[in-house]
């Protein structure tokens, strides 16, 4: 399992090359969420050691 603080670190590292794209706190919520559902197809289990809940994500 991955830590999802490293996970979120490491997003935010690479956005840091791409100045005409910004990472928002919402981009980096729902990047997150999207690879702990891919994990689930692909791997039958969880990336990161809890559960992540969507939230407020549409609103």
């Amino acid at each position: 399992m991955v830590d999802i603080l490293d996970a979120a670190r490491y997003l935010v590292f690479l956005s840091y090359g791409r100045k005409q794209y910004s990472l928002t706190p919402l981009k980096l919520q729902k990047l997150l969420y999207l690879a702990q559902g891919w994990s689930y197809v692909w791997d039958k289990k969880r990336l990161f050691p809890m559960n992540l809940r969507h939230g407020n994500m549409g609103r």
